[in-house]
This record gives C-alpha cells, structure tokens and sequence, in this order.
C-alpha cells in the first residue's frame, strides 16, 4: 500500500485518539502535505520537533491498528466491492449493498450505517427525498453566520475529518445540489442552506440533506 494511503486511512479510523496539538500537525503535513520548515514556523516548534511528532504519530497510529485492525478490514471490504464491478445482475446488486452496509458500519458505526442504507435505498429506487438521511445544523456549527464546506461535511457525517473532506473536494468528488464544488475554501450562509435544506454528496452513493433552522 502506498505510504500516504496508508497514512490517510490510518488517521482516518485512529486520528481521534491523538490530542489536539498532534491532530494539528499530523494533518498539516501528512494530509495538507505542508513542509516541516512551513508547519515548524507557524506553531514556534523547531523543524525536528515537527519531524519527532510526526515519527510519534505514526507509531501510535500503527500501534491501534495492530491490535484493531480496522485499516486491514477496510481495504479487503473495499476490494471485495470494486471485484465485484465484473459480476451481472441482481445477485451483484445484492451483495454490493451488503458489503456497502458493512463498510460504513465499520467507519462510522451501525446506526450511520442503517440511515445510509435507507438513504440510498430511497434516492436510488423510491426517488423519495422524504427519506433522504438528514443533518440539522444549529448556530454554534456557523461563524459569523457562514460554514465552510469541510467543517459542512465532517457534520453532516460525509467526512470523519477535514483533512477526509479537503481530499475529496479536491478530488472532484463532493456536489451540493447537483453542483461539483471545487474551491476547498468554499462557504455556505445559513440564508443558502435554509429550512428546506440543501443535498450534499460524497461519491455516487454516499449524500445527506443538510437544514437549519
């Protein structure tokens, strides 16, 4: 596995474990890929303090992983589904649907893992938006009466954090209402968001009806 992949998907099961300060940094370089010299000069720290962290961040991340891992159970679920792009019919239908519900039950839980699935069965069949999964934002999540559409995506449970989430705008992989957003610094009004909501979606399968009062 490629080593930022690997460091990726490590930070993204295991990255709440570390504090805030190492979480910073981490995503700075690895995520952001700012240089130590960058991130060194912004937080006062030495450019081997920013080298040590790093090299401490990674042992602990592997460290849950060899005794969770939750990295090793992502990457063969998610092989399973991409092989099964060659298979035909509803049997193929099926059993994608069941390794999806697995998957996200593995990163985010069987609760998010139930309104994915209903959320997907509705959009995709039904076309039902009444039973499109919600999120509903209150007025801590905005500054200044605006949020940015990482934070945006980390609330509405599309992204387990921003460094996830500036990966995949930046990737082409993130629409609003139908619209591919491309600028990582976009930001929303509550005004734009309203009490009828907006849909943001992840990928082909993975959305959420945002709203605020």
């Amino acid at each position: 596995m490629d080593k930022i992949l690997e460091q990726t998907l490590l930070y993204d099961f295991y990255g709440e474990l570390l504090t805030d300060h190492q979480k910073q940094i981490y995503e700075d370089v690895v995520l952001n890929d700012y240089s130590f010299s960058e991130v060194a000069e912004e937080k006062g720290i030495s450019r081997q303090g920013v080298h040590d962290l790093i090299k401490r961040c990674n042992k602990i991340l592997q460290e849950y992983e060899s005794k969770l891992h939750l990295v090793e159970k992502f990457v063969t679920i998610k092989e399973q589904i991409e092989e099964m792009d060659a298979w035909e019919g509803s049997k193929l239908n099926e059993a994608k649907e069941i390794l999806a519900f697995e998957l996200t039950k593995l990163v985010h839980g069987e609760e998010e893992a139930v309104k994915a699935q209903e959320g997907a069965r509705a959009l995709f069949s039904s076309g039902n938006a009444a039973q499109m999964p919600e999120t509903k934002l209150v007025d801590e999540d905005f500054e200044d009466g605006k949020i940015g559409i990482l934070k945006l995506m980390v609330k509405a449970g599309l992204a387990t954090s921003n460094g996830e989430a500036r990966r995949n705008v930046e990737q082409g992989g993130v629409t609003i209402d139908g619209e591919k957003v491309t600028d990582v610094r976009m930001t929303l009004t509550k005004e734009q968001i309203s009490a009828e909501g907006i849909v943001v979606k992840r990928g082909k399968k993975k959305f959420m009806k945002v709203l605020c009062d």
